[in-house]
């Protein structure tokens, strides 16, 4: 499923082709990605579109009339293409003067929405913290946990308490951090907190950097992110040696996911921050 980097990608990506441009067309051709507000998104024609914009997982076309919001689930993506050539599994289409733009998920899993303002649905409405924002702050991000009992890899992935993180990037946040995934989230220490926070933001921009490296291509229908991987150091490496202590990467289930990391220099951390702990050390 594409995260918080994968969409900004996305986002950045896609405002040069279209903010500024008035849509001349839109056609649903798979209402199930409206859940029933087909005739709803069709208010989007002879609208213009004012900016593009990323909220945790959904991407943002603010239009001079409502809003269009796209939500990507496991395997939607964006495509540009001539009317004349459209590509197979296309679920909404957007036609402007210079091409059009195609919402695409084979499995018609994403969803498509046109409303009055963002809030208007649920799971934006109840958005957590965005770790791009100068809302989160370790002291932010502290609170966050200590309301938490459980893992804090799965707090981390609540999109009511920080928006846009994932199961990618969560793996390899805690992993950079030294954290073990299934701490219980109320007992990490302030320390750990702080460097947490930190890394959770530095992973992000990483990803971002090489989601954008090189830049999603609209154009080819098979286009996904190249550079992607350039960021990832444990996630989907089972089996693989740890870059930073050479253990073997395990996974484990936590909230019916797959979850990466390293027994070694992620649980030994664990322990030492135990033993500190007990010192009466930070």
């Amino acid at each position: 499923m594409p995260e918080l980097p994968e969409i900004e990608a996305m986002a950045r990506t896609l405002q040069p082709l279209v903010e500024g441009r008035r849509i001349l067309g839109c056609r649903v051709i798979h209402p199930v990605v409206t859940k029933g507000r087909a005739r709803a998104v069709l208010e989007a024609k002879g609208r213009t579109v004012v900016s593009v914009e990323r909220r945790g997982k959904y991407l943002l076309l603010a239009l001079d009339r409502g809003w269009l919001a796209l939500h990507f689930r496991l395997s939607g993506q964006l495509l540009w293409y001539e009317r004349r050539h459209a590509p197979k599994h296309v679920d909404v289409a957007l036609d402007f003067a210079q091409g059009t733009l195609g919402f695409v998920d084979r499995r018609h899993l994403g969803r498509v929405y046109w409303l009055d303002r963002p809030e208007d649905i649920p799971g934006l409405a109840r958005m957590g913290v965005d770790p791009m924002s100068a809302e989160f702050t370790p002291e932010r991000l502290g609170e966050i946990l200590r309301e938490s009992r459980r893992a804090v890899k799965l707090v981390l992935m609540d999109q009511g308490k920080i928006a846009g993180l994932g199961n990618i990037w969560t793996s390899e946040s805690l992993w950079r951090a030294r954290i073990d995934p299934r701490r219980r989230a109320d007992r990490l220490t302030e320390a750990e907190t702080r460097r947490l926070a930190g890394t959770v933001v530095g992973v992000v921009r990483r990803a971002i950097e090489s989601c954008l490296d090189p830049a999603p291509n609209f154009r080819d229908p098979d286009w996904w992110f190249e550079g992607g991987d350039r960021a990832i150091r444990v996630y989907d490496r089972e089996g693989k040696r740890c870059p930073r202590c050479g253990t073997a990467i395990e996974r484990i289930a936590q909230g019916g996911r797959s979850t990466y990391y390293c027994p070694g220099c992620q649980t030994k951390a664990r322990k030492g921050a135990l033993q500190r702990a007990r010192r009466g050390e930070r």
